[in-house]
């Protein structure tokens, strides 16, 4: 049995070849004349396939890069059948391969807006708009756009506020609050929108009801009536508004020269008669 020991180096992961470098020989090793690629120390293991030359005339040996091995020898037993000269070639082949990672991301555009649900004619309404990116790249060049209704005014008149955000990156917010007036009755919705130049456009709105207020007080009574007789007044309090009213107070006073003799549910306190209504809700009357 005749015992065949190949020796490989490389040059940065490249097979050295005589074409590629003139000063590569091959040298005798046992029995045989072998290719024996001589050149710089590059740490190489060998991880053998195994085969015989009888089942397979091209032996296949593979090499895997690993530091601290720069010279690896493979190793082919082979069995004569017959006399005669004996000799074995070898082929090494290699694939080099260098990679390269990019990250690709995406930015994620979101808009909240929150604002009370009523407000009273007149009174503030405030709402305050979120402005987030939840994607994973930078949202670019962010602007807010709110869009005030009827019904609704800023302090500086405009219809249309603008707000310039910027670069939002990944996870990152703003919290945009805008001040307003209720100025009509009714339902009012307002509507934000955030633009980009990467991430599209979003939009949310918030509505607010504008509550107005009434009260009604009407009072009916004896027109006529004899002296030292008692005279009967009504007085009917209505809420007019869409409102509810709390800490309604209704008080009547007695001219002279009569005086109060009752009052029902009222406080009286010399000529004057005092009711307090903890509550009364749109349309009720009492």
């Amino acid at each position: 049995m005749s015992v065949y020991t190949l020796t490989r180096l490389t040059d940065s992961g490249r097979i050295l070849s005589r074409r590629r470098n003139p000063n590569l020989h091959l040298v005798n090793i046992g029995h045989s004349k072998l290719p024996f690629f001589h050149g710089p120390d590059v740490s190489w293991k060998a991880d053998v396939q195994w085969a015989t030359l009888r089942q397979n005339p091209n032996v296949i040996r593979s090499a895997k890069r690993l530091a601290g091995v720069s010279h690896p020898s493979l190793k082919v037993w082979v069995k004569a059948d017959k006399e005669g000269t004996l000799a074995s070639c070898a082929t090494i082949s290699a694939d080099p391969r260098v990679c390269a990672s990019t990250f690709v991301g995406k930015p994620a555009l979101s808009i909240e807006k929150t604002g009370p649900e009523t407000a009273m004619i007149g009174g503030a309404v405030t709402y305050n708009i979120v402005v987030a990116n939840k994607g994973s790249a930078i949202a670019r060049n962010v602007v807010v756009t709110d869009t005030v209704p009827a019904g609704l005014t800023s302090a500086d008149g405009k219809s249309t506020i603008v707000y310039q955000v910027g670069d939002l990156g990944p996870n990152q917010s703003k919290t945009i609050s805008v001040p307003l007036r209720a100025a009509a009755r009714g339902k009012h919705c307002n509507v934000a929108t955030a633009d980009s130049s990467n991430a599209g456009k979003v939009s949310d709105e918030a509505c607010t009801v504008v509550l107005q207020p009434g009260l009604k007080i009407f009072k009916t009574g004896d027109k006529e009536q004899f002296l030292s007789r008692n005279a009967r007044y009504t007085i009917t309090v209505t809420n007019t508004g869409d409102a509810v009213l709390n800490d309604v107070v209704v008080t009547d006073l007695a001219p002279d020269p009569t005086s109060i003799v009752v009052a029902e549910g009222a406080t009286v306190s010399g000529k004057t008669a005092t009711w307090r209504l903890a509550s009364l809700r749109p349309g009720e009357g009492r």
